[in-house]
């Protein structure tokens, strides 16, 4: 019973992650031409996350070797967070959908996609290894408490 419990709550902790994540990233769709603004604005949400303690894939995922994420369990919350991060990203955009940033939002991110899809696998990768890095050594200066 307690594990369906921590479970439940891993669950809703992720769902808000994400939908702190969904806003964040409308703030960042909407302000795209304005770059240090929506750089800024985006990390917001990022440090809300972290100080909320709520659970992101991205800051999770690099505790593997955690006691708290070791073996299937681990694995496996590792992956009910991942797809409450969804659930809440789903639901915000959802949401956003009947704003009036809702072209915006979708224009700037098929522009996005549009380079992306144009960038050899090498980069994305290699981008995407640099994301996981950073986003771990947040969560790990967070646990850490530097910035509380």
């Amino acid at each position: 019973m307690c594990n369906i419990k921590r479970q439940t709550r891993y669950f809703l902790s992720g769902i808000f992650a994400g939908v702190l994540i969904g806003i964040s990233a409308s703030v960042y769709l909407v302000n795209y031409d304005l770059r240090i603004v929506r750089e800024v604005l985006f990390s917001f949400g990022l440090l809300a996350i972290f100080q909320l303690k709520f659970n992101l894939y991205t800051g999770k995922a690099g505790f593997i070797f955690k006691e708290e994420f070791t073996g299937f369990k681990g694995i496996a919350t590792l992956f009910l967070i991942l797809i409450a991060n969804f659930a809440g990203i789903a639901i915000w955009s959802f949401i956003v959908g009947f704003t009036k940033y809702a072209q915006t939002i979708v224009s700037n991110a098929q522009i996005i996609c549009e380079a992306r899809t144009g960038m050899p696998s090498l980069n994305l990768f290699m981008s995407a290894v640099g994301c996981g890095i950073m986003m771990n050594v947040a969560a790990r200066t967070k646990e850490k408490s530097i910035l509380t």
